[in-house]
């Protein structure tokens, strides 16, 4: 008769953490705001980076006063801790994230806590990191699924990264004794069972694409509101690379996206002028997402880019480097927007002012040659689009790979079971 498993206070304490990260996810928009407004928008960098240093304080000095610690791990924590600190840095341009970093900080070292009593080697470290990993995904599934908010593979990746510098820290500059123990077949079993868990997830999630968002939307009315996603979940598309207009990426293939400026033209122009004003930019987004209308979402947004970085260039001095990215940037817009959506174009009030593209052109590039600078641009546009491999393929990677641990996993069960008998 197998026994009842009662969780410990240890994984009590890393599932009571997994569900706040997950709970925050509905009101993270609102502190967003209210610290930004009370604090400035660089207070999540600064929180971060605070209470980084004081917890490798803690442990630095707690371990060099008790003896445990010697000066080159002491001096491995510091490191780390500084590179998470850079890291953390890094996202300036988008500080909130460094919140997830803490957050992703944290849930490591309780992952490994947790697990630590069970797996007594050296696979504590991989089994929690792919904890880290299963966690991760659920939280930016669950951001896919609020308003105004998305799933993207990069986030997934940051949160990773601050789980290994974590458990990296834990493993080199700690170095616990009830880690070193031999490797035995239910810590693999651990760690393939949570691999596979992690494997499927970011399997399911790069399944969710539009038209599988649109075919399940269509027959359960309870998820249609999926269906208007700001984003879907995960897109496959098309690279374009064109000199003459910088590169850029789209769902449609250049036959469909060709046929769709062709035999729709005069409609969606119609749609574009319904929804000019600045404030119905996510209104329009929003019905006409990836999932229902691609080339409808897709213009409005390189039209957004366009005018946006067009007044953003306005702003900087004559000759910055800021002036002129921005100044690019319209511009490489504006020519993919002549280029590929033209016919549309032309049928809105959309179509850019000549007044405005001299004063791109002549004033705002300052001399700098247009084709030269557009050349090197890659719009942002789409930009999470995978393109470099397709769907099936990467299915296959997937599927070789997951069929792969759950055989090693069924030998080494059929092994430990002899041994449970006996047990018994």
């Amino acid at each position: 008769m197998s026994r009842k498993f009662v969780p410990s206070g240890r994984l009590m304490a890393l599932g009571a953490w997994s569900l706040l990260i997950f709970a925050t996810v509905p009101i993270a928009e609102y502190i967003q705001k209210g610290v930004e407004e009370s604090l400035g928008r660089n207070a999540f960098i600064a929180m971060a980076i605070v209470v980084t240093m004081l917890v490798t304080a803690l442990v630095v000095l707690r371990g060099r006063t008790t003896a445990q610690l010697s000066a080159g791990r002491a001096a491995i924590l510091l490191a780390l801790a500084g590179v998470f600190v850079m890291a953390t840095v890094r996202l300036s341009s988008l500080p909130e994230e460094a919140t997830h970093f803490v957050e992703y900080g944290i849930l490591a070292g309780l992952a490994y806590w947790a697990l630590a009593p069970r797996t007594r080697n050296r696979l504590v470290y991989p089994t929690a990191l792919m904890v880290c990993a299963c966690v991760g995904q659920i939280d930016e599934a669950l951001q896919w699924v609020m308003p105004g908010r998305y799933w993207e593979l990069r986030d997934v990746g940051l949160n990773l990264t601050a789980s290994v510098l974590v458990l990296t820290a834990i493993a080199l500059g700690l170095s616990p004794a009830g880690t070193q123990g031999d490797i035995d077949a239910r810590s693999v079993r651990r760690l393939l069972r949570a691999s596979m868990a992690a494997a499927l997830l970011l399997a399911m999630s790069m399944l969710n694409t539009p038209n599988r968002i649109a075919w399940y939307t269509s027959r359960l009315p309870a998820l249609a509101f999926l269906a208007n996603a700001d984003s879907a979940m995960f897109e496959y598309g098309y690279y374009y690379d064109d000199k003459d207009t910088g590169s850029f990426k789209s769902r449609l293939s250049p036959a469909a996206l060709a046929a769709a400026d062709r035999t729709r033209g005069a409609d969606v122009g119609m749609i574009l002028d319904r929804y000019d004003q600045p404030e119905e930019y996510a209104d329009v987004l929003r019905i006409y997402s990836p999932v229902t209308d691609p080339f409808v979402h897709e213009i409005r947004v390189h039209l957004f880019r366009r005018d946006r970085y067009y007044e953003r260039a306005l702003g900087y001095p004559a000759e910055s480097h800021d002036r002129l990215r921005c100044a690019t940037i319209a511009y490489s817009e504006h020519k993919i927007l002549e280029k590929y959506f033209g016919n549309t174009l032309s049928h809105s009030k959309f179509v850019l002012d000549p007044a405005r593209l001299y004063t791109i052109e002549a004033q705002l590039l300052s001399g700098v040659a247009a084709d030269r600078a557009i050349a090197a641009s890659e719009s942002a546009v789409s930009r999470n689009l995978m393109t470099g491999m397709s769907e099936g393929r990467i299915m296959m990677i997937f599927a070789v790979f997951l069929l792969t641990l759950l055989f090693v996993d069924r030998r080494l069960s059929a092994r430990l079971e002899p041994r449970t008998e006996a047990s018994r």
